[in-house]
């Protein structure tokens, strides 16, 4: 079904549209291991691996089956293709961690910023149950670790201050992490050929959830339709009240309040996010 023209979309939309240049999606890291301590591979590819860690009684640190560990930045198809043709039936490959980004390229600094704050106020990831948290300007939507130091199998980040690796532009940048085989087969990925075919505007396509709040006024109503003949005034006055505590730097966090107020679904109206997305 198309999407309806630019023209008639709520303005709050049409003002975010019209601060994207153009959005892309890509692998922004991607960690595997391989089942050598020694892996025999061309030695550009070999730069990426990380040096392997030793415990004080000389033994590997790591699982005795993955010797090996690699850790490739914005990885392009090319590079992994060449990582699969040298690999090849020699050694066994496992994927460890993997972070998809999307990035909505900006003219300026501040365009960027009212992007993450449009999405911070719409998204909602509904596996991801702790409240947003902003640390040195990246907003994480749940703790990056467990109570015992470990990653946690998925989390959503994102930020605004920093260009993107993509093209350099100013941008709001948008990541899924994702940490252990487990999530990682959750997305399909199993394998080096599967990063390689993986559909990342489907995949944001599914897991990229924005709503909109109602009105204000509709707000009001909603927290006490039983009172009735109130004015718009103090239905919005009311609205503010509940909406307040959800908000950090004078900008409105939607996963914070759903967390507390689960029946909100009931007044949130579904955003097309193909119109967010990297056409063709």
């Amino acid at each position: 079904m198309p999407s309806p023209s630019r023209s008639r979309l709520p303005r709050d939309i049409q003002n975010a549209l019209e601060l994207i240049d153009h959005a892309g999606a890509a692998i922004d890291r991607l960690k595997f291991s391989i089942d050598h301590p020694e892996p025999n591979l061309p030695a550009p590819l070999m730069k990426h691996r990380i040096p392997l860690e030793v415990a004080r009684n000389g033994a590997r640190k790591y699982h005795p089956v993955w010797q090996s560990k690699f850790d490739l930045l914005q990885p392009t198809i090319g590079q992994l293709r060449a990582y699969v043709n040298a690999i090849g039936p020699r050694y066994r490959v496992a994927l460890n961690e993997i972070e998809l980004n999307l990035d909505w390229m900006t003219g300026t600094a501040e365009a960027a910023m009212q992007l993450r704050d449009f999405v911070l106020a719409r998204l909602l990831v509904p596996h991801l149950r702790d409240p947003v948290n902003v640390f040195n300007q990246t907003v994480y939507f749940g703790p990056r670790a467990d109570g015992n130091g470990h990653k946690r199998p998925q989390n959503f980040v994102t930020y605004a201050d920093k260009p993107s690796k993509l093209n350099g532009q100013p941008c709001c940048h948008l990541e899924w992490r994702f940490c252990g085989p487990a999530a990682l087969g959750d997305i399909g990925l199993f394998s080096l050929d599967d990063c390689i075919a993986f559909d990342h505007r489907g995949f944001w396509a599914e897991r990229l959830r924005l709503f909109a709040l109602p009105s204000k006024a509709d707000i009001g109503r909603w927290l006490n339709a039983d009172n009735l003949g109130v004015s718009p005034t103090a239905l919005t006055k009311r609205a503010d009240r509940f909406l307040d505590p959800y908000r950090q730097d004078g900008g409105f966090i939607l996963h914070n309040c759903r967390i507390e107020h689960r029946d909100i679904d009931a007044i949130l109206k579904p955003v097309d996010n193909t119109l967010f997305l990297p056409q063709g």
